[in-house]
């Protein structure tokens, strides 16, 4: 044990250091060591609660630490897993897998990276039945990995029904893909009407019927995460998780044009749960040289009626359309996508003078890029944020 006043001389460096390169908040847990057993066993708590290894060679270690205490891994319950160097990636995969399955009470896992062989981290992911969130990411920096995504999205589905507890699942990057032949569940998943959400299913590997996912609340696909297809992975998810309330979808442009009607289907499934809607665009304004339609949603916007946050472009909404929605929405935040320059702040600025229109909004937030000169939307019952960007 340290004598006291050299304790204290830690903690003060520790604490109070600005040298973010250095020290870290968690690394005052390491003076905790050295002090009794009782601190001993607090320390080790916090500083395995999550683990993280970005590294082939700390992979490596962090397995064999895990594989010798298995006191230590049952104290696990995050695990941050990835490799940026692609020739690597195999390798990683075999041990983040190992190191996952070595992790009984896991329950937050995010993998980034790992190319094309994070079919291979399944058989560790697969084990994880207290998983409550995954986050799949690719770096863009993954050398000669251009042609390939972390898994194809029907891998990833059918394994779904494993994670009763999973609420937050999350891809960045393009992270999946559906298979070419379009895919299905099972073929009576759909009927004539649309997809049939009373409906039970099975895993891959088993004929024991599973129940869809109720708990799983938050799904987000972020720069272009994945291909939809009509049997992909967003149809899917709306029978498998029938009860998202949030969701949040990032297009390029001309993918946008691409995936509405797969969108549209999806946001009519989930319409009476969704309570928080993200839908955005980048690329710029809309030119000649892209598709002549939007990606409208505008004839199923009005279905989602329980939508308190909305973050959407004009790229996907029309303006009429907003104002007409019953929905007791909180937080707006609009996009101009359109070129139409002060033209939706006037229009929307006439429409909010109607008390009946929006009766619930609390903040409006316009991200345009042309600033009017006097900004026509003034109304006290909400709180007025206005950012001005670059469109282009």
């Amino acid at each position: 044990m340290l004598p006291p006043e050299i304790l204290d001389i830690v903690f003060v460096t520790l604490l109070e250091s600005r040298d973010w390169d250095d020290f870290r908040p968690q690394y005052a847990y390491h003076a905790l060591l050295l002090v009794n057993h009782h601190w001993h066993n607090v320390a080790i708590r916090h500083l395995y609660h999550t683990i993280a290894a970005n590294s082939h060679l700390k992979s490596q270690n962090l397995l064999e630490t895990l594989e010798n205490h298995p006191d230590i891994a049952a104290l696990v319950r995050g695990a941050r897993l990835g490799t940026l160097i692609f020739k690597r990636s195999q390798d990683s995969a075999h041990i983040h897998a190992k190191i996952i399955a070595k992790c009984p009470n896991v329950n937050k896992i995010w993998v980034t990276g790992c190319g094309g062989f994070f079919n291979t981290l399944m058989g560790g992911i697969k084990l994880g039945t207290k998983l409550e969130e995954i986050l799949l990411s690719r770096s863009d920096s993954e050398e000669g990995s251009d042609d390939l995504v972390l898994c194809q999205s029907r891998n990833f589905v059918e394994n779904l029904p494993r994670w009763p507890r999973l609420g937050h699942l999350s891809f960045y990057g393009p992270v999946l893909c559906d298979e070419s032949d379009e895919f299905r569940l099972r073929s009576r998943l759909l009927d004539p009407h649309g997809w049939n959400t009373e409906d039970t299913f099975f895993d891959s590997e088993s004929s024991t019927p599973s129940s869809p996912n109720q708990n799983l609340r938050q799904v987000r696909f972020m720069e272009n995460a994945i291909t939809f297809t009509e049997h992909g992975m967003l149809p899917n998810l709306t029978v498998l998780a029938p009860c998202v309330e949030a969701l949040s979808i990032h297009y390029r442009n001309w993918h946008a044009q691409l995936h509405a009607p797969y969108l549209k289907t999806s946001l009519g499934r989930w319409s009476s749960h969704l309570r928080e809607l993200y839908l955005t665009s980048s690329g710029g304004y809309i030119t000649s040289s892209m598709p002549p339609r939007r990606p409208s949603i505008d004839d199923v916007f009005l279905q989602l009626t329980a939508l308190r946050i909305l973050d959407i472009s004009s790229f996907f909404l029309l303006l009429h359309t907003l104002v007409r929605t019953t929905a007791p929405i909180e937080r707006l935040i609009f996009w101009d996508h359109l070129r139409t320059g002060d033209i939706i702040c006037n229009e929307l600025g006439q429409y909010l003078e109607n008390e009946d229109v929006l009766p619930s909004l609390r903040l409006l937030q316009t991200r345009r890029c042309n600033p009017p000169k006097d900004h026509p939307v003034r109304n006290s019952k909400f709180l007025l944020l206005v950012v001005f960007y670059d469109c282009g």
